[in-house]
């Protein structure tokens, strides 16, 4: 196994698929398919753990090894740097969802809205503002009898959605944007 020492060993291509050491617990792991990462190998409490750290594409040889300092001083104080890292992700995302749960679905939408802008023409803003005006809104309100995200469940509807032979397309639209405006906020809590 090669020592890397520089980052221009990090990129060399002749190394061989395997762990090869940096120093001080630090490996630049390469696979079979070619891809890097770094891994920081230590034993606490007699066992021996992987912690990656990342891709070599990404991380740099000297960001690597901060990383590394980082976790061996988490490990030096008693601390599992896998467990800690594992637990202040599990943290932001309860804080993430906690304050998705404190936004309105009209805050929502706006943001969805104001993200897609830019691809969007200005007509299709306008029109999915104003559709979502007239028929989601005051619908979200009445039908949950509060509009926080947390609390959206079903589609909106609309009555001339439910009838046969509907044809307006404002409710249809305004369905189809308090879906993906729900939708968006979703995937961001979880």
């Amino acid at each position: 196994m090669a020592t890397i020492k520089t980052q221009a060993s990090v990129k060399a291509k002749d190394l061989q698929a395997g762990n090869h050491p940096a120093g001080d617990g630090l490996y630049l792991q390469v696979l079979k398919s070619g891809a890097r990462s770094w891994v920081y190998r230590f034993a606490l409490n007699g066992k021996t753990r992987d912690m990656g750290l990342g891709s070599a594409d990404t991380i740099t040889l000297p960001e690597a090894r901060d990383l590394a300092i980082d976790a061996r001083r988490q490990r030096d104080k008693g601390i599992d740097p896998i467990e800690h890292r594992r637990a202040e992700r599990e943290a932001a995302a309860a804080q993430t969802i906690e304050a998705g749960r404190n936004k309105t679905f009209r805050a929502v939408a706006d943001q969805f809205i104001t993200g897609k802008a830019g691809a969007w023409s200005r007509r299709n803003t306008v029109q999915w503002r104003s559709s979502l005006a007239a028929y989601a809104y005051p619908h979200r309100s009445a039908q949950q009898g509060d509009d926080r995200c947390g609390m959206v469940g079903n589609r909106p509807r609309h009555p001339d959605l439910e009838s046969p032979g509907g044809t307006h397309e404002g409710p249809r639209r305004a369905q189809g944007a308090a879906v993906r405006s729900r939708d968006a906020a979703h995937r961001r809590s979880a």
